[in-house]
């Protein structure tokens, strides 16, 4: 899997807080946990995105 660009970063932040705004928090422990077992940093790449900077 290649890494996701400064924009695919900001775009799937974005789908996610329109889709919790509409329909309400997505239940994401067990996503979470799965990332951070396979190395991913899943709250730097989220956070990135909710403060606008690639």
């Amino acid at each position: 899997m290649t890494a996701l660009t400064p924009l695919q970063k900001l775009w799937l932040t974005e789908t996610v807080r329109l889709r919790e705004e509409h329909a309400g928090p997505l239940e994401d422990l067990e996503a979470n946990r799965l990332a951070r077992t396979a190395g991913g940093d899943v709250h730097r790449i989220v956070g990135d995105g909710h403060r606008g900077t690639p």
